[in-house]
């Protein structure tokens, strides 16, 4: 045991790159487990993208691992994926000899390399902060109104604003509770409306020139890629509005991003499930 670090026994975390609805997912977290520590996702300069994110992670206390004495955890908390692969930060609680319980909340679908967990809340909404708001009510729990707006940004931003087709009642539903506690509809709007920066048009106008319409069996989809020298965390926003601008209703975009290649599926298409 390591005496200058913090002996936590409950760690919350999410993937690395991290989005609204991860951050909000970890906030939640901490609500139904109060004692635990939050743990920054990857490295605090890789994925948290602004401002606002940065001030987020100092209020709610974020740590970094190296702040924590690992063999002091015994239960592991993460939220918004299970895949091993997107969790490398956390490798030393995962390690040989190391067993934390692990509790997982999570919308995306089983993968291979789902973590082994005890405890396992997956459902396939549009967002992990709906799952999260809905386990607050279960047991309760009152967020305050700053807590539901970052609840309610996560929600949106996943949804494309309750637009998308993974776009369930149950999303509808959690921000019916939030905007009752408080959500604050005036800054998500700003937020999330803010005009996109001139080096996204920069990669939108790629993706158009570099689109091409294929037919299949008389079912049009949209193909495109894009090459960008760093991670971009909107890419799936821009996908977003390219399918708006071009009117497309089945839109496959491949992105490579640093080292991997990104594929951002969007179907509006009843014969295309994405």
């Amino acid at each position: 045991s390591m005496p200058d670090r913090i002996a936590a026994e409950t760690v919350i975390t999410a993937h690395t790159n991290a989005d609204f609805d991860c951050l909000s997912s970890m906030v939640a977290a901490k609500l139904l487990y109060p004692e635990a520590v939050i743990l920054y996702p990857g490295s605090q300069e890789q994925g948290l993208r602004d401002f606002f994110i940065q001030s987020t992670t100092y209020l709610y206390n974020f740590h970094h691992i190296k702040d924590i004495d690992p063999d002091a955890v015994k239960t592991l908390v993460v939220c918004d994926t299970r895949q091993h692969s997107r969790l490398p930060h956390i490798a030393p609680l995962l390690q040989e000899g190391r067993n934390p319980e692990i509790h997982v909340f999570d919308h995306h679908p089983d993968s291979e390399e789902d973590l082994p967990a005890t405890r396992q809340v997956v459902r396939l909404w549009g967002s992990t902060a709906a799952i999260m708001t809905s386990e607050l009510r279960e047991r309760g729990i009152e967020p305050g109104a700053d807590q539901a707006t970052l609840m309610g940004l996560g929600l949106y931003e996943d949804t494309g604003c309750f637009t998308f087709g993974s776009t369930t009642s149950h999303d509808l539903d959690a921000a019916a509770w939030l905007r009752a506690r408080g959500m604050d509809v005036g800054f998500i709007s700003d937020f999330l409306n803010r005009e996109i920066s001139s080096e996204q048009v920069g990669i939108l106008n790629n993706m158009l020139n570099a689109a091409s319409i294929h037919n299949f069996d008389g079912v049009e989809v949209c193909i495109t890629h894009v090459s960008l020298d760093e991670y971009v965390p909107d890419f799936a926003v821009l996908v977003h509005k390219m399918m708006e601008i071009e009117q497309h209703k089945t839109v496959f975009a491949l992105a490579l991003m640093q080292d991997r290649v990104h594929v951002v599926a969007r179907s509006r298409d009843p014969y295309v499930d994405a």
